[in-house]
């Protein structure tokens, strides 16, 4: 290029590098999402941190399903003592877990020394088939490291090459625009006057009475009660659903329900941080097949698993039930404590086992 090019494209480059520059400094300052509690979740963590030695990590399954109140009592009992804060979060995908793992490690409390974790169904996110408006829950985890882990596992999915690309674009135009702030502006502004885009999930009082975790009632809203309603005129559907579950979590088909590579680079930063992990699955209606597998070989931890009515019959009467997925305030109190006796009798009895596990996966 002659030096009259270069002093030609010079303030293009110049003007280009500004902008970006600019843009990382808007995106530092673009609050995360609100939405159901991940942001005051954070904060509170941010600042009562060192109360906690554990954090359950999730999504709605987990958020109305764990109590760490009751999870902790049984464990004391047990032999096995620790203090957990749930910081599930409704509606995750699984790279946006990821994401608030990284975010938990960001701000890691003082003391952490364990992290429960949920299995939940690495399916690729929702890329260019949506059609809903753009909004900062679908930007605030994209990442760099969490766009490649997505394109990584569409490269793996077998998609046509043309659905491939299709969806990578969309995927990178979404990285795009989380990188330079994308309609951020408004959010950021409202941040800075103290006003919030919606109400507080749960206030700083009720956050450190029940450690994050928040009951699922019908009288909290009336689209709360009709949706109960609902789950109850369809419970034979329901059942017919739950009575197909042990079958199909003994089957040997490989799914790619799990995005194996993500998985196992999340449980080793979560080692290196010094983090004990327990894998678990909630009492949900649908089958985690592969990650049994993959648990039965050694390559996942050992894997608490829930989703199985034969072995866990009271978890799926509809008088645990809020609806087909999430459990209500009785049926949370009866998981939460099965779930700390499992452990209790398994991993935490066994921590060599599940260490050497974990590193295995690992590499």
């Amino acid at each position: 290029m002659t030096g009259g090019a270069l002093r030609a494209t010079a303030p293009i480059a110049l003007g280009v590098a500004g902008f970006l520059l600019g843009a990382a400094g808007v995106r530092a300052l673009v609050p995360l999402p609100a939405a159901s509690g991940l942001r005051d979740k954070l904060e509170f963590l941010a600042t009562h941190g060192a109360d906690y030695d554990t954090v359950v990590l999730g999504t709605s399954d987990s958020q109305y399903g764990v109590r760490p109140e009751v999870l902790d009592a049984e464990l004391v009992r047990l032999g096995h003592p620790q203090h957990s804060f749930n910081l599930a979060v409704e509606g995750l995908n699984a790279y946006e877990l990821v994401a608030l793992a990284d975010e938990l490690l960001a701000r890691r409390p003082p003391r952490l020394m364990r992290v429960w974790l949920e299995v939940l169904p690495w399916q690729l996110p929702a890329g260019a088939e949506r059609r809903d408006a753009l909004v900062a829950r679908d930007l605030w985890w994209r990442s760099l490291p969490r766009t490649l882990d997505v394109l990584s596992a569409l490269r793996r999915s077998g998609a046509p090459p043309a659905v491939e690309r299709e969806q990578a674009g969309f995927h990178l135009r979404r990285w795009a625009q989380r990188a330079v702030g994308l309609a951020q502006g408004p959010v950021l502004l409202a941040d800075l006057v103290g006003v919030r885009e919606e109400a507080p999930f749960l206030d700083a009082p009720s956050l450190a009475a029940d450690a994050g975790w928040r009951a699922l009632r019908e009288e909290d809203a009336p689209d709360m009660a009709a949706a109960h309603r609902r789950f109850l005129a369809r419970a034979s559907t329901y059942r017919e659903a739950v009575a197909g579950l042990d079958a199909a979590n003994a089957s040997d088909a490989h799914d790619f329900s799990l995005d194996l590579p993500a998985l196992d680079a999340l449980l080793a930063r979560l080692s290196a941080a010094g983090c004990e992990v327990l894998l678990f699955v909630p009492p949900v209606d649908r089958s985690t097949a592969e990650a049994y597998r993959l648990s039965e070989s050694g390559e996942l931890p050992p894997v608490l698993g829930f989703n199985a009515p034969s072995r866990y019959p009271t978890l799926y009467l509809l008088d645990r039930r809020f609806d087909d997925v999430h459990l209500n305030e009785r049926g949370a109190t009866e998981f939460s404590t099965l779930l700390a006796r499992a452990a209790a009798h398994g991993p935490l009895a066994h921590p060599a086992a599940a260490t050497a596990a974990a590193d295995e996966g690992a590499r």
